[in-house]
């Protein structure tokens, strides 16, 4: 493990440490980058097979319609789990090499943020996986047509619903961010309580358009959404705004 640099009072450390470690760290995630995705594809069978599970319980089938589309899909799904699973190490090395410059208040701050950030991160996968790609896809199911005169049935691409559930994961663990982005932003000073106020309808529009682009097509599921979405988008811009003034009182802060 890499450790981070200290340097003494009254001393800075030379531009070449700091490049030294940020150079290790970054080749530590590389290497764990490739080494997950190379375990990934070893189990590839069983990771395509969990991915698309919720649409196989449907007694459903898929198809691909271009050669080259198997292979394509088997790659996408193994980075995607490489991703999922080595996210949290990038950003755990990228706070190790930044820890050295805060104080010891911020830190604490930060460190219950960065666990909060990761809980909110598996919450938001297992809520897309178990709850929300198994319903939409039911709900989706019943526009089908099975009349005498017409008949209208899916045959499901798997690169088509692949990349579908991809939008899905990066929409909800997106939002599920956003109480992150609002602290970020308050320590910035770019959120506070006057901008909030003012772009209070602004955000329940954008809370509709978002729940029109992203959910199925029933208007009950729509608003349904929408309020969810706005509420959620509140509940951020709450926490940001309560972080904005705890940061605006004056405290002394000492390095450890």
């Amino acid at each position: 493990m890499i450790s981070p640099i200290y340097p003494s009072k009254g001393a800075t450390a030379p531009w070449s440490q700091y490049l030294h470690e940020a150079r290790g760290r970054l080749l530590y995630v590389v290497f764990s980058l490739c080494l997950t995705f190379l375990l990934s594809y070893m189990f590839s069978v069983e990771l395509v097979f969990l991915f698309v599970k919720p649409f196989l319980t449907l007694d459903r089938d898929f198809i691909f319609t271009e050669l080259t589309e198997g292979l394509y899909i088997t790659v996408k799904v193994c980075s995607f789990a490489t991703l999922c699973a080595v996210s949290p190490l990038a950003v755990y090395q990228a706070w190790c090499f930044a820890l050295p410059s805060l104080y010891r208040a911020e830190r604490k701050r930060w460190n219950l943020l960065w666990g909060f950030s990761l809980l909110l991160f598996v919450l938001s996968l297992i809520l897309a996986y178990l709850i929300l790609l198994p319903k939409i896809v039911t709900l989706l199911l019943q526009f089908e047509i099975k009349r005498q005169a017409l008949t209208v049935q899916l045959e499901a691409r798997i690169g088509s619903y692949v990349e579908w559930s991809f939008r899905l994961f990066l929409v909800v663990g997106a939002l599920c961010q956003l109480p992150l982005i609002a602290l970020i932003l308050a320590n910035l000073g770019l959120l506070t309580p006057q901008m909030a106020g003012r772009n209070r309808r602004g955000f329940l529009v954008a809370s509709i358009l978002l729940a029109a682009l992203i959910s199925p097509p029933d208007l009950v599921a729509q608003w349904v959404l929408a309020i969810g979405l706005f509420l959620w988008l509140e509940m951020a811009i709450l926490v940001g705004v309560v972080e904005a003034r705890c940061s605006a009182q004056p405290a002394t802060h000492r390095r450890t």
